[in-house]
């Protein structure tokens, strides 16, 4: 075998406990049609129930007519309509007494009357009848399907499972190749050459319009600087005006090392060195908190406290604007890392 067409050796092994639900899918085109329905020949007697119908119908609708014309005068319109499941006949309110029969409905400008007539009860009767049969034939049948499929249970559920982890494979995969992606190195230190925020990068424009409205209205086109940091070192803050892109940068930096430990390809340059991350810690946006009585300072405080107190070495630290919402020199001189 081709090394283009050799098995993944691992995706092998996932798929070695995916049953055999073939039968089922059969059982499944029996049933239904590709609209959902279920099909006539479902069953036989669901077959001859539904020709039944067409037959009765037919009949009901032909007494109907033959009503209409032997008293055209009395009718508003010659056509026979349905009205809560029973075939009816449109009569003039002024011509009641020309037909005997019950009144289902009466038309908005109170000129006509739906009325089922007596002579087409019992053909109504009879088609009621067999509406009712092809229902309970039709939920006997899906209990049956339901039932065989439910014998399965387990089986279906360790499928569902197995589906799910490849269609996440097969994602990472598709986004991979839409990116060019590469896999960085694992190492001791953080380095992200031409690393690109995937809501920026131009390959994956449309998704970004769908998703990024704010991108859009930043006008930011260009990738982050390279966010470096030796091994040990936190990286230093980016030291940038206002729309220069740090947020953008920090943000870059977060979201690859959580993509990169969920196994996809990033869309950055060969040589990029990622460390593995115990966990992501972020403290970005306004904390203020009316129902706490906390400014925005006291609040952006307090949350980098409990950051600070749960990160561990290995830990990926983001602060966006430490010492924001006091005095700019104030918070300019407070030790802020990003």
């Amino acid at each position: 075998m081709s090394p283009s067409r050799a098995r993944p050796p691992r995706l092998t092994a996932l798929l070695a406990p995916l049953a055999d639900f073939s039968h089922l899918l059969t059982e499944r085109e029996v049933v239904f049609e590709p609209d959902g329905r279920v099909r006539d020949t479902a069953s036989a007697r669901l077959a001859g129930i539904r020709a039944a119908i067409v037959r009765l119908r037919r009949d009901v609708v032909r007494r109907l007519e033959e009503i209409v014309r032997s008293h055209a005068d009395a009718f508003a319109d010659g056509y026979v309509t349905e009205k809560g499941g029973r075939y009816c006949v449109p009569l003039r309110t002024d011509r009641r007494d020309a037909v005997a029969g019950i009144v289902h409905e009466k038309s908005g400008s109170g000129q006509t009357l739906f009325v089922e007539p007596l002579a087409a009860v019992d053909a109504n009767n009879a088609l009621a009848e067999a509406l009712e049969e092809e229902r309970e034939e039709v939920h006997r049948i899906l209990l049956a399907l339901t039932a065989r499929l439910a014998a399965r249970r387990s089986e279906l559920s360790n499928a569902v499972r197995i589906l799910s982890e490849l269609d996440a494979f097969q994602a990472r995969a598709e986004f991979s190749r839409r990116i060019d992606g590469v896999f960085p190195q694992a190492g001791d230190r953080l380095a992200l050459f031409s690393a690109r925020h995937p809501l920026l990068d131009r390959r994956l424009g449309r998704y970004a319009r769908r998703s990024s409205a704010s991108g859009r209205r930043s006008g930011v086109r260009r990738g982050p600087d390279r966010p470096r940091a030796a091994g040990g070192e936190a990286a230093p803050p980016p030291l940038r005006p206002q729309r220069g892109g740090k947020t953008v940068a920090m943000k870059t930096a977060g979201l690859f090392a959580l993509m990169a430990q969920s196994g996809f390809a990033l869309p950055l340059a060969p040589g990029s060195v990622l460390p593995v991350f115990d966990q992501v810690l972020v403290v970005a946006g306004d904390a203020q908190d009316l129902l706490e009585d906390l400014s925005s300072f006291a609040a952006s405080m307090t949350r980098t406290a409990r950051v600070l107190a749960r990160a561990t070495a290995r830990s990926l630290v983001l602060l966006d604007e430490l010492g924001s919402g006091t005095d700019p020199d104030e918070g300019g001189r407070s030790p802020s890392r990003s």
